[in-house]
């Protein structure tokens, strides 16, 4: 695991102190469940202030979960099926990425950027998406039970009748969570 010495603090408003690797080699990264992944490939991953950049990869079934990868780059990645459990995510970027059926169950997503994904059938129980960006999301036969949707925006997002919200509809709506108009539902 990374050292104390090579982690610094980043503060975001209110939030509490975010800690994320800096001037950290990549070689010394620790995905607990993938040692398959490569690290040394970098045209796959490499490092943006010391976060994982794996924009476009394709990690399809890949395990990263437990892993640390706040500010991570996953933009446009071909994730289906990659498992994220219990993984901080926090300022994360997926937008456009294709995460059908993966499995992000408690993770941490505060504040990541999910705008355009495909998340059909995807696990997010218990997921934290506090202010996390899901604008346009395709969420049909996703899994939200226990999910912390706080601020989060989820304005064009596709939704079904095997869509499980953390709370019924219309709580969502007298909690102030923002539909477009109305549930956006989709057969």
């Amino acid at each position: 695991m990374l050292q104390d010495k090579r982690v610094s603090t980043f503060r975001h408003e209110e939030f509490d102190p975010v800690l994320f690797a800096t001037e950290v080699d990549e070689s010394e990264w620790i995905f607990p469940h993938a040692p398959e992944i490569s690290l040394s490939n970098t045209e796959t991953l490499t490092s943006t202030r010391g976060a994982p950049r794996l924009s476009g990869a394709d990690i399809q079934g890949a395990d990263l979960s437990d892993s640390q990868l706040v500010l991570g780059d996953f933009a446009e990645a071909h994730a289906r099926g990659a498992r994220f459990t219990g993984s901080d995510l926090t300022f994360a970027d997926f937008h456009q990425a294709d995460l059908r059926e993966a499995d992000l169950s408690h993770a941490c997503l505060c504040l990541a950027d999910l705008r355009d994904c495909d998340l059909r059938g995807a696990d997010l129980t218990g997921a934290d998406l506090m202010r996390a960006e899901l604008l346009g999301s395709d969420l049909r036969g996703a899994r939200l039970a226990g999910a912390c949707l706080h601020n989060a925006e989820l304005v064009g997002a596709k939704f079904d009748e095997k869509t499980e919200l953390p709370i019924p509809y219309e709580q969502a709506l007298a909690e102030g969570m923002v539909f477009e108009t109305s549930l956006e539902v989709h057969q």
